[in-house]
């Protein structure tokens, strides 16, 4: 299936947010501001001797979320559409942002509490998987996000009616997603806090 999105202009660097990384080069980030920048300023912030423990535990807090979102693809998005909140779809007879249906909504119709869910997907994990995961950049992760959000995100019913078939094709993404931002945050703070 090809992939169209009439956001691309003329070159692909002016089309993202949150800072497009393509072959190693950060685009669009220009006042290092993006959420690339932010996850390795915050590291830097907590490996530091010389940080105040306030400062160290905010870093901390920012490390754990940002790290989850670069790991979802709707954080490195479109900027005409800014990471999926501007296009609508239903799902299951409820009408969210694209953003929304990828961060939560698929993930709600699962059975079990968040706490059994994430024990189920480390169970799943292969000890392979974990050990290739404990590697690359925040650069290389959201390059990831980028390719999965062009080939299993953005192809989208003309309807916008989200579809089992989209959601069984979604599932394992978001799974996989969601154990890599985990093992790879569990791996930057073995490293930081040494």
């Amino acid at each position: 299936m090809g992939f169209e999105h009439p956001g691309v202009p003329g070159t692909v660097r002016e089309a993202f947010q949150n800072c497009l990384a393509l072959s190693g080069v950060v685009w669009h980030c220009p006042q290092r501001n993006c959420i690339v920048e932010a996850v390795t300023w915050y590291l830097s912030v907590l490996k530091s001797n010389d940080s105040p423990l306030a400062e160290k535990q905010l870093a901390l807090d920012y490390l754990v979320h940002l790290v989850g979102d670069i790991h979802l693809p709707l954080h490195v998005g479109f900027l005409d559409d800014l990471g999926g909140t501007k296009t609508k779809v239903t799902f299951q007879g409820k009408t969210q942002t694209l953003h929304e249906l990828w961060d939560t909504g698929m993930l709600e119709t699962e059975n079990g509490t968040p706490r059994a869910m994430a024990k189920l997907l480390d169970e799943e994990c292969d000890p392979n998987d974990r050990i290739a995961w404990q590697a690359g950049t925040p650069t290389d992760w959201a390059n990831e996000s980028l390719a999965l959000m062009i080939e299993y995100v953005y192809p989208l019913p003309e309807s916008h009616e989200i579809s089992e078939e989209y959601v069984k094709r979604a599932m394992p993404i978001l799974h996989r997603r969601l154990v890599q931002a985990g093992v790879r945050l569990a791996w930057l703070l073995n490293d930081a806090l040494k």
